[in-house]
């Protein structure tokens, strides 16, 4: 069955002065980078999380609990994930234009050979640093997530990531070179700065 694929674009931009999908890098705006990473592994199914409107090709996602962060951004890619059937969900933040499609299917095709009792979920990490916005997450997570957010825990991912333990798989991108192609696959960019450093960076 295929997985529901969504782009995280919540946030403000308030670092990068507009929201991040309205920026462009390299002649391409910045959600370009991650909808083409995605659209191998889900066959194209795609929501534009946390907006209310998407250009034709994705579907505008608001999130259930607006201005609470990526973490409630992906309570609602997983209820929705569970609302029409699809056993798990990728996602991919909007601010991570070098995510490349190979690392997403990478970690898709760990996942879906993972028991379901042992793996709830599997990201990408970058050597110590673990990067939960790139990720693939099963339907049985909607429920213990949102829980998570009605008692009032701690809305970073990191720390729901941490709470979940070895229900969590971590891939390493840096010891696949075959699998990225490039260098720094989890560079976010979030500052002008950001943005110029990434244009500067091969292809």
């Amino acid at each position: 069955r295929r997985l529901l694929g969504a782009i995280l674009a919540g946030g403000e931009g308030r670092r990068m002065g507009r929201r991040k999908e309205e920026v462009g890098l390299r002649g391409r705006s910045l959600l370009a980078y991650p909808w083409n990473a995605l659209a191998p592994a889900t066959g194209g199914s795609i929501l534009l999380q946390g907006v209310d409107h998407a250009p034709d090709g994705l579907e505008a996602s608001p999130d259930v609990r607006p201005g609470q962060g990526p973490l409630a951004g992906i309570e609602t890619v997983l209820r929705r994930a569970r609302d029409t059937g699809r056993p798990g969900a990728v996602v991919a933040a909007v601010d991570l234009p070098r995510v490349p499609a190979s690392l997403l299917l990478r970690l898709v095709r760990q996942w879906r050979e993972a028991p379901d009792r042992e793996c709830r979920a599997v990201v990408a990490g970058d050597g110590g640093r673990v990067q939960p916005l790139v990720g693939v997450y099963r339907v049985r997570l909607a429920a213990a997530l949102s829980s998570w957010l009605d008692d009032g825990a701690e809305r970073a991912v990191h720390a729901w990531i941490d709470d979940l333990a070895e229900r969590v798989a971590r891939l390493d991108v840096t010891r696949l070179p075959g699998a990225v192609g490039h260098d720094e696959p989890l560079m976010n960019v979030n500052r002008p700065e950001d943005l110029r450093r990434a244009a500067g960076l091969p292809a």
